[in-house]
């Protein structure tokens, strides 16, 4: 047929009282609105009456028309409302730039209003009931506000985000309290927060989501179950992506059926996705711990879940006790494979775990056989090929390990039935993983082997200037430090001990610092190789400035494993009356409880720091932050921002 080059004759016959003349007005339009629709534009008021003549035989035709006209118009919202009443003639399978842009309007609709019955929940609020917090700096004594950009969006908002663009939803306004009782979880009136929806009435709204849903049907039917589980997570409706998750499992089951072995399943690449755009995109806390928290009840109902993507949940969400049972139970299924699964599901813990989880895992697992033998060396061959130390060799003198530096921290354990011999050796193993023994011991034989650094490049370095320059001397010192760090590769200290010695003051702690460095993990030996610098109780003749280097580097070699040492450490940082003696102490203890939450480590720190003390004070302004690091703890932060 050929198309028209006039409309006017069929705009008239739209006013004939004839049904079935409008209805042919209207459908030879339809065909040729693309060219048109200028022509067309003067009677849409004429079309919408069609529309909204419930008698009108083909209402939907004369709401396609409209929407088609307005879309022309650029006029979206009128063209996605009307495309809606269109009901089956808007077919969303038809590929046009019409239809695609409608269907991306549709879906911004929908987001819009499904985040708008599911506001936002303050990170705070989450799990636990959340005070008003101070989320600003103080203003100055004058009362400017020069501090106010320095005001955090909240406790756990990272710094680098604390100035996000406004549609963030980690932003928020300035204020001075963050109250979650508001409705919308404190983000009401906040600009950009939400998108301000369209106002549909009912009908319009039960079209939209009929649209919604036939676009997932057709995503489901293509296997593009990502496209789903984006759009849920960004309308933050919970029903839908569980509904997507046990789609694409079913689905998964049938197929199985048929792939061959060694098929990836296609419900594991989603639940990958999953997380991925869960702890990478998704930078809202509240609605992340909703996520996972479905992921983990979804991941418990499968017959065989994938314990390692359950790992990455239970680490986020602080689940140790889910963490504890999920390796008791494949403990308790006897087999070899379970038994592997559990050993590396505990290399795993122990890769993403801060110390607080680990140890409270430890605590909820069974009694296990403990090391009756003599501690093995964890560097494995590290020390092959070295001279042995000897008492004229300061640096590495062999002296007994002090008696008070290790601890055990009070547990408490739920009875559960006896263990065999066997499984406690599987628990013995497992501890063994969780507490860092073993990757240590491979990294420190890694690092050993590999160590490719070049000494003499640090010959010449340690030759070109004199070795009195402090800066000079605490550049050297550091260089060697970071090249040969974690390899315990410490034979250009014992070779140029004579330019060692030339060290003064700071230049001292550094390089007595610079040994935690090179050892770092090496806690088999750590306190023996600094048993000539730590402090003592008699006083020696000894420099403060290498006491304090040398509890700063113990703590380095302990560093996140600091157990055995954190009871000579607090001690010695309570005695020491000396700032430089607090302020390597301070440092030590940071990194050595890093993220164990401390709470008694943490106020020893405050009193000290209540002082004013410049020496010591950075450090153990830093020491606290540590070792409440990723607690996100309300009075740490108060107490920090006081």
């Amino acid at each position: 047929m050929v198309g028209l080059t006039s409309a006017a004759g069929l705009v008239g016959f739209l006013a004939e009282p004839d049904p079935q003349v409008q209805t042919y007005a209207l459908t030879r339009l339809n065909e040729d609105i693309d060219t048109l629709w200028t022509e067309i534009a003067p009677a849409i008021s004429q079309i919408e009456a069609l529309f909204e003549d419930e008698s009108f035989p083909q209402r939907e035709l004369a709401a396609l028309v409209a929407a088609k006209v307005y879309y022309q118009l650029g006029e979206y919202n009128e063209s996605m409302t009307f495309a809606l009443g269109a009901g089956k003639l808007f077919e969303l399978e038809q590929s046009g730039e019409f239809e695609d842009t409608i269907v991306a309007k549709c879906i911004d609709t929908y987001i819009a209003l499904s985040s708008l019955f599911n506001p936002p929940k303050p990170a705070s609020s989450v799990g636990r009931d959340a005070s008003q917090l101070a989320t600003s700096f103080p203003t100055g004594t004058n009362g400017d506000k020069s501090n106010t950009a320095a005001g955090l969006s909240s406790p756990t908002t990272p710094f680098s985000q604390s100035s996000l663009p406004s549609k963030s939803l980690l932003s928020r306004q300035e204020s001075r309290t963050f109250d979650p009782s508001l409705p919308g979880g404190g983000n009401a009136g906040v600009p950009g927060a939400h998108p301000s929806p369209l106002a549909l009435n009912r009908n319009t709204q039960k079209a939209l989501q009929a649209v919604i849903n036939r676009l997932f049907e057709a995503c489901y039917k293509a296997g593009a179950y990502r496209q789903v589980v984006g759009i849920a997570v960004e309308a933050r409706n919970l029903s839908v992506l569980r509904e997507a998750i046990l789609r694409s499992s079913e689905d998964s089951k049938v197929a199985s059926k048929k792939a061959s072995a060694g098929t990836r399943d296609k419900s594991e690449d989603l639940m990958d996705y999953l997380l991925d755009i869960c702890m990478n995109v998704v930078q809202e806390r509240g609605l992340r711990n909703e996520i996972l928290q479905l992921i983990l009840e979804l991941l418990n109902e499968i017959p065989s879940p994938d314990y390692f993507a359950i790992a990455r949940c239970v680490v986020y969400l602080n689940e140790y006790s889910m963490a504890s049972n999920m390796l008791r139970h494949l403990v308790d299924q006897g087999n070899a494979n379970a038994r592997a699964i559990a050993y590396q599901l505990s290399f795993d813990l122990y890769d993403n775990g801060t110390q607080e989880f680990l140890s409270k895992v430890m605590d909820e697992l069974p009694e296990a056989e403990e090391d009756k033998e003599e501690k093995p060396q964890m560097n494995g061959s590290a020390h092959h090929d070295r001279p042995e130390p000897s008492a004229s060799d300061p640096l590495l003198a062999e002296v007994e390990n002090r008696q008070n530096g290790t601890t055990s921290l009070p547990v408490s354990r739920t009875k559960h039935r006896p263990i065999s011999d066997e499984e406690r050796k599987v628990y013995h193993s497992i501890r063994h993983i969780l507490r860092g023994t073993k990757s240590i011991e491979l990294n420190l034989e890694f690092l050993y082997r590999n160590n490719k650094a070049d000494r003499n490049i640090l010959n010449k370095i340690r030759d070109s200037l004199e070795a009195r320059n402090s800066i000079f001397h605490v550049a050297t010192t550091v260089a060697q430090a970071f090249s040969n760090a974690g390899t315990t590769n410490d034979s250009f200290f014992r070779d140029n001990l004579e330019w060692l010695g030339k060290a003064v003051n700071w230049s001292k702690f550094t390089a007595t610092a610079a040994l935690g460095v090179l050892h770092k993990g090496n806690i088999s030996q750590g306190q023996k190789l600094l048993e000539p610098y730590l402090p003592k109780e008699h006083p020696v003749a000894s420099s403060i400035y290498s006491q304090g280097g040398a509890l700063y580097a113990l703590g380095l070699i302990y560093s996140n494993h600091g157990t055995h040492v954190l009871s000579y450490l607090r001690d010695q940082f309570k005695r020491a009356s000396d700032e430089v003696i607090q302020h390597g102490g301070a440092l030590g203890l940071g990194v050595a409880a890093m993220a164990t939450c401390n709470e008694e480590l943490f106020e020893d720190l405050k009193i000290v720091l209540y002082s004013d003390s410049a020496v010591s004070g950075e450090a153990i302004g830093l020491a606290m932050g540590l070792i409440m690091l990723g607690s996100g703890n309300e009075k740490a932060v108060n107490d920090l921002l006081s």
